[in-house]
């Protein structure tokens, strides 16, 4: 193997086998080439000392960053422009949202329980899982169900739950409230909290000799409407067992008295 030359045994090689120059001369560009030399090998010392103490900071702080927990688990998202959308959630819940809504499901859903926040206006139909309660933040109530179906509205102008099958528990501060099939939920800043029916809700009413006045009003309190007949009628009295919706029980109630639903909304009906 050929032994490695210093740079000054090249040197002086070279200049024996030139011999041009003064020996004088000869010995000063050594000195300089010689001190260029010993900079460069300081330098490159130095970025080597220095690489050498970089290398453990970086392992350590690499190492501290490895030990941070990561959160890789993330909420879904559900949210609708102009258009209504359908969403499927992992347990086989199906929320029809309608416009200008929003669903998120949190990242431990069906875990321990199913949480979920909404905004907008959806219905909802829930798988049944009893150990894990189904919970819907609706930004200023909750609702809590087990496996049902029912319509939500969580909006500034509106706060309504309608419950169409199973069962519900509605929380808004105070205590809580239970709604059964065909029951509805709606609060409002001006009356508070109201349950009431719903206009599709199938029931069974009994009147013995009740003023027409009276079971107006409280057809009017069960189903929170406005409901408006000839006052010519107030006293006349109405008996018997009435089954139906709102709508099918009017027109039993209205037939002697040859009325029938001339008009009928979210919130008024009209009788003539």
């Amino acid at each position: 193997m050929e032994k490695k030359h210093s740079a000054k045994q090249i040197w002086e090689s070279t200049a024996a086998e030139e011999n041009h120059l003064p020996e004088d001369v000869s010995d000063r560009m050594w000195t300089g080439i010689d001190r260029r030399f010993r900079k460069h090998r300081q330098r490159r010392a130095l970025k080597i000392s220095s690489l050498l103490i970089l290398i453990p900071v970086l392992g350590l702080l690499l190492t501290k960053w490895n030990r941070l927990p990561i959160d890789t688990a993330s909420p879904l998202v559900y949210q609708t422009g102009l258009q209504r959308d359908t969403a499927q959630l992992p347990d086989g819940t199906l929320v029809y949202l309608d416009a200008n809504s929003k669903l998120v499901v949190s990242a431990d859903f069906g875990e321990k329980m199913r949480q979920v926040k909404f905004g907008g206006h959806a219905y909802f139909d829930v798988a049944k899982d009893k150990k894990k309660p189904f919970v819907i933040d609706a930004v200023d109530f909750s609702v809590q169900v087990l496996g049902t179906s029912f319509y939500l509205s969580s909006r500034p102008s509106e706060q309504k739950v309608e419950l169409v099958e199973g069962k519900v528990k509605v929380q808004k501060g105070g205590e809580p409230q239970y709604l059964l099939a065909g029951e509805v939920w709606e609060y409002s800043a001006k009356e508070g909290e109201q349950c009431y029916l719903m206009a599709s809700s199938q029931q069974t009413f009994s009147f013995q000799g009740e003023e027409f006045s009276a079971v107006i009003a409280h057809l009017e309190q069960r189903y929170h409407k406005t409901i408006k007949y000839p006052q010519e009628l107030k006293t006349r009295k109405v008996s018997g067992a009435f089954n139906g919706d709102l709508r099918a029980i009017l027109k039993i109630i209205g037939f002697p008295f040859d009325l029938s639903i001339q008009h009928m909304d979210e919130h008024e009906i009209i009788l003539k």
